[in-house]
């Protein structure tokens, strides 16, 4: 993480670092190795502003994510702090449970979107595989 303050750059780690008294980071990659969660203490519990999820539904195997290993861990770790909201990237808050999806064991990452991709390629030009 980096912090700029008038014409000084200070280079930190993110993970653990307090923005103010109830707002913190935890590193949560997965989604990109570099993807943080925002971490706020509310009166209503802790809310979680992440995109470890899209939304309370899933999917459960992120298509973008860069590891699915990590992805899952860092879901994992983020139910265990037990928050009572959790804010998507690129969805509808929800309030987190037992069928919040974490990881089914189909991994999205890279390799997989590539063949996925020219899969699609090749059988939308009526080819065979």
């Amino acid at each position: 993480m980096a912090i700029y303050q008038d014409d000084v750059w200070e280079d930190r780690d993110a993970d653990g670092y307090a923005l103010s008294p109830s707002v913190t980071l935890l590193k949560t990659p997965g989604h990109t190795a570099e993807d943080i969660s925002t971490l706020v203490t509310t009166n209503q519990g802790l809310v979680v502003l992440t995109h470890l999820w899209r939304g309370a539904d899933g999917p459960a195997d992120d298509p973008f994510a860069s590891d699915c290993e990590r992805l899952s861990t860092s879901r994992e770790q983020v139910l265990a702090l037990g928050p009572s909201l959790i804010v998507p990237g690129h969805g509808e808050s929800f309030v987190p449970g037992s069928s919040t999806p974490l990881w089914t064991g189909l991994c999205a990452g890279p390799g997989h979107r590539r063949a996925l991709i020219n899969y699609m390629a090749v059988d939308a030009q009526g080819s065979d595989m």
